[in-house]
């Protein structure tokens, strides 16, 4: 109320019980209206029920701590990278594996630096065609086994699973 006389208009999220005794959160904006000479007339109040966009928000924040925690916990790297190689997101495991101190430093990075440059030409191939409509291909081995590079170089064998996921 002091905001509205002192301003004008006032803007805030209010949670109302409605006559069911049900508690419903809105986005109201009141507008202070004056007559001529400066007195109160009223305010006109615009009010929006945002409850379920407030409990949905709420269900996404959970289900997000819920996948931070699974996939964080899990002991093997789980690389998120979009259809043109850029790595969107890695777990700890990843950082331990592949020789870096934190996540930032592989986001938005093409998925290549992870592997020796005598493959990366090949995967650099493989996604090209993928954009173009092939299906996805891991580096054109059937076994999936792959070279992997850490940071400071060092080659190491290792097993990808990949999961085609629609980012």
């Amino acid at each position: 109320e002091a905001e509205l006389l002192r301003t004008g208009e006032w803007s805030g999220e209010l949670c109302h019980r409605t006559h069911s005794g049900d508690t419903v959160t809105v986005l109201a904006h009141r507008v202070l209206q004056r007559d001529p000479d400066g007195g109160r007339l009223g305010d006109n109040e615009t009010v929006i029920d945002v409850t379920k966009l407030r409990q949905t928000e709420a269900a996404l924040g959970a289900s997000q701590m819920q996948y931070r925690a699974v996939v964080d916990s899990a002991a093997n790297a789980v690389i998120i990278a979009s259809a043109d190689g850029k790595i969107h997101n890695v777990n700890p495991a990843v950082l331990h594996m592949f020789g870096y101190d934190r996540i930032e430093e592989l986001i938005g990075r093409d998925v290549a630096v992870l592997i020796p440059d005598t493959e990366a030409a090949q995967h650099g191939r493989y996604i090209a065609r993928h954009r173009a409509g092939a299906p996805p291909r891991v580096i054109g081995v059937a076994e999936r086994d792959l070279t992997a590079t850490r940071r400071n170089d060092p080659e190491f064998p290792t097993d990808l699973s990949p999961s085609p996921l629609a980012l």
